[in-house]
Parts: structure tokens; sequence; C-alpha cells
């Protein structure tokens, strides 16, 4: 029963979710509640991806990155970009 009401507790209130360094693409899945989806500098991808399932919610991606990119995200509310370098 506590596993179901963690889990209940998880999906209303939202998620931290975070992008990884690994050579395979991040397809991360937001919940209903107001998720925190984070992207350290060299972990953003331009293959990965955020699709969240609400519209109703308060999102925010946060992304630090020493590149130009093209963010994949999907019903996100907000997107937060700290861009250390883009070239010339």
């Amino acid at each position: 029963m506590a596993a179901l009401i963690a889990a209940y507790t998880d999906l209303i209130d939202g998620s931290e979710l975070v992008y990884t360094n690994s050579a395979t693409a991040d397809a991360l899945t937001g919940t209903v509640g107001n998720d925190t989806i984070t992207a350290a500098l060299g972990t953003y991808a331009n293959t990965d991806s955020v699709v969240d399932v609400s519209t109703t919610d308060n999102d925010t991606v946060n992304i630090t990155h020493n590149a130009a990119l093209t963010p994949n995200l999907t019903s996100v509310e907000n997107v937060n970009l700290n861009l250390n370098s883009t070239g010339a």
C-alpha cells in the first residue's frame, strides 16, 4: 500500500527528471504534476526529448549547454537555457 501511495504522490506532485550523458538519447516523460527537468553541462544532446502528459501543470526544463542546440520539448511550460558558449 505504501508503494501505491508513493507512486500516486509522485504522479500528482511532479517529478525531478535528469538528462544523462549516455550515448543513447534520453526520452523523458513528465507527469501530471509540476515536473522539473534538468540537463547539467555535458548531458544534453539534440537527440534527447521531453514529452509531458499534461498541459495544465507547470513544468520547468533547465538546460546548461556550451553549443547551439535545438531542444525537443512537448507540453513543457517553462524553459531556462544557460548557454555558456555557442561559437563565433
